[in-house]
């Protein structure tokens, strides 16, 4: 075990008893915990019998630890109240030679052996079966905060210095993707500057042009008459604006559904940015609703019944999906009116964007699936964008300790039944 898994141990209380010489100690306060240099912990409080000792605390696995780490000659750790350790195998003196009162920590092996576990192991949820012993309850109180650190840290990673209507015309790019093509749509975005699309907002099919020619979709031979006419527009478009596509061949088609093609989810990209300003005027408001409703839109009517140029389809082709509305919601309108509502100082209107998390049904995705097969059950979208923040911080890159579920998770090993 490692020294910073007995911090872990004892800053969340998760040890069953201390004693010095024998005699039971009561730890009233465990202390602020110390990431620099000098003791462990500060400000602790333990009382033994009448008295209350306050100040620092210094832990190690094994007692002799203390020499090895020179502490005997470092004046800092001259006065500090216990010297905490698993296994008193050495006495510890300080600068002057005096004796320093050494307590011992016990903790259970089934919670020694359960941390091990979590840190070595190698299964996508290593917290259970412990997970479904947490309460409905204490899982929501516990992961309250992921929800705002996810918008954060998605608004972030594309762009939190971007105002409104370019962070909006991002995401919305990149979740219309279908998944598989959501990077390189997002790639079209940053190379197709959205006041060049707004001046010429009022014509969607300007916008079909532009956004396909820029996503090099076009063939060198037309395939028929409509590529034809939006192809001459496009060159016209560039030449206007200096616009560079982006390099041919990065969008995929394999095991995407017909529907889901990418130049019909670009024109109807087209359709979407159509409606811009109302859009982004919905979002300033906190119009969730109304923003649902400009969302709904079908592509021009070629792209009703082809999936590419030249290639028809055997049905009619609708418009965005409710899921992909939803999609477009959850990872598009709400982070960018959150963002608008913190830059201009709106507590009420950042709190109603995370709280219309809770107006979404819940995503469906392997992930969510993982957690809901382990008893964690979600009933609203913003129950699952707290699961995917959860995973992919904390279960992914195998950081078991840090989750905010450790600590109730490991806890309930010491409860009669362990359900909470």
């Amino acid at each position: 075990m490692k020294e910073k898994t007995l911090h872990y141990i004892w800053k969340n209380r998760l040890f069953d008893g201390l004693t010095l010489d024998g005699d039971p100690l009561e730890v009233l306060d465990v202390g602020q915990y110390n990431v620099g240099d000098g003791p462990d912990f500060g400000m602790a409080k333990v009382r033994s019998g009448e008295l209350v000792w306050i100040g620092s605390v210094e832990m190690h696995l094994r007692s002799s630890d203390w020499t090895l780490h020179g502490h005997q000659n470092d004046p800092r750790y001259d006065h500090i109240i216990l010297h905490v350790v698993l296994e008193n195998d050495r006495p510890a003196s300080d600068t002057g030679g005096n004796p320093v009162p050494t307590a011992l920590l016990t903790v259970s092996e089934a919670l020694l052996k359960r941390i091990d576990e979590l840190e070595i192991g190698s299964k996508a949820l290593r917290c259970t079966p412990e997970l479904s012993y947490l309460s409905p309850h204490t899982l929501r109180t516990l992961l309250s905060p992921l929800l705002e650190e996810k918008i954060t840290e998605g608004i972030r990673r594309h762009g939190a210095d971007k105002d409104l209507h370019t962070l909006f015309y991002r995401l919305l790019m990149r979740y219309l993707g279908a998944h598989r093509n959501n990077e390189v749509m997002e790639q079209v975005a940053m190379a197709t500057p959205l006041p060049f699309l707004r001046k010429h907002a009022s014509d969607p099919e300007a916008l079909e042009s532009m956004l396909l020619g820029q996503a090099a979709l076009f063939a060198g031979i037309p395939r028929d008459d409509y590529e034809e006419k939006l192809a001459g527009r496009y060159a016209f478009y560039r030449e206007k604006f200096g616009l560079t596509p982006i390099p041919g061949g990065l969008f995929r088609k394999l095991r995407v559904r017909p529907p889901a093609y990418p130049a019909r989810i670009l024109a109807t990209a087209a359709q979407v940015l159509h409606r811009e300003e109302e859009l982004s005027e919905a979002m300033s408001s906190g119009d969730f609703a109304r923003a649902k409703e400009l969302l709904s839109v079908s592509p021009s009517p070629y792209w009703q019944t082809h999936i590419d140029f030249g290639q028809t389809y055997t049905r009619k082709l609708g418009g965005i999906s409710t899921v992909t509305i939803d999609s477009l919601l959850i990872n598009a309108v709400l982070p960018a009116a959150f963002l608008y509502c913190q830059k201009v100082g709106n507590t009420r209107g950042a709190a109603a964007a995370l709280k219309y998390y809770e107006e979404l049904p819940p995503e469906n995705n392997r992930f969510i699936r993982l957690f809901m097969r382990n008893g964690f059950a979600a009933h609203t979208a913003g129950d699952t964008q707290k699961m995917l923040r959860l995973y992919t911080r904390y279960c992914e890159p195998f950081r078991c300790l840090s989750c905010p579920l450790a600590p109730a998770i490991l806890r309930s090993l010491h409860e009669e039944g362990c359900p909470q």
